[in-house]
């Protein structure tokens, strides 16, 4: 992501960079609203992802800038607040900001912090929260606005929002699925049918083989008692 950032930056004169993720429901209006707020970086308000209760945003809450369940926003809150971190799920950034920041811009990595104990600890960080810490290093400070609310569909997805035509489309698509494989066990009979022919011929060739063997065991068996008795024979007529 940071490549394709730089590369952009090279190319294409532009004022923001703007972050959407794939499962970000927005209206136009709700850039805008984040461009009118006019600060170097802001993101938009979406739910956190495992608790509908916070808000992908929040402060650092120990030495270190380790992120704590504590530290998450409300989903609740209200109006524009300044932040340590935020997602980059709809996050929008002026030009200048990446033009002033380490590269990679997006990285991820492992922070260092003293918890309540006096322990020090570790924790991973994702490429968006590198990203935060990279820009507060650089002297930049991070928004969000509590009032552009975007829908993280993933968080809702049997949800009175979520329209029902979304639902038949996801059980048709798996109907189609399953009628596909159905007809290619159709078609592929002779195959299966072929492949289980020439699985009994094995059978019968490996069954034959291990009676083969058998009998020569046998055989082999008989000729070495006929043989010891010959020795015994001769042996008793030379005595």
């Amino acid at each position: 992501m940071s490549t394709l950032v730089k590369q952009s930056l090279s190319h294409y004169d532009y004022d923001y960079y703007m972050c959407i993720d794939s499962d970000i429901e927005f209206n136009p209006e709700d850039v805008q609203a984040l461009v009118n707020r006019n600060v170097d970086i802001i993101s938009g308000f979406y739910q956190f992802r495992y608790n509908n209760n916070y808000g992908v945003a929040g402060t650092f809450q120990y030495t270190g800038c380790t992120i704590h369940k504590d530290g998450f926003l409300k989903w609740d809150s209200t109006g524009l607040k300044e932040v340590d971190w935020v997602g980059a799920g709809f996050l929008l950034i002026k030009r200048e900001v990446l033009e002033n920041i380490d590269f990679p811009y997006f990285r991820e990595g492992i922070l260092t912090y003293i918890n309540n104990d006096g322990k020090e600890e570790a924790q991973w960080h994702g490429e968006d929260v590198g990203f935060c810490i990279s820009a507060k290093k650089a002297g930049y400070k991070i928004y969000v606005d509590c009032d552009v609310k975007v829908n993280h569909i993933i968080n809702e997805p049997f949800r009175e929002e979520i329209k029902m035509e979304k639902v038949l489309q996801l059980l048709q698509d798996r109907r189609d699925y399953h009628n596909q494989i159905v007809t290619a066990i159709n078609r592929d009979k002779e195959i299966i049918a072929q492949y289980q022919e020439n699985i009994n011929k094995m059978t019968q060739e490996l069954l034959m083989v291990e009676g083969g063997i058998r009998d020569l065991q046998a055989v082999v068996e008989t000729t070495e008692i006929q043989s010891k008795t010959v020795e015994e024979i001769e042996k008793g007529e030379r005595e």
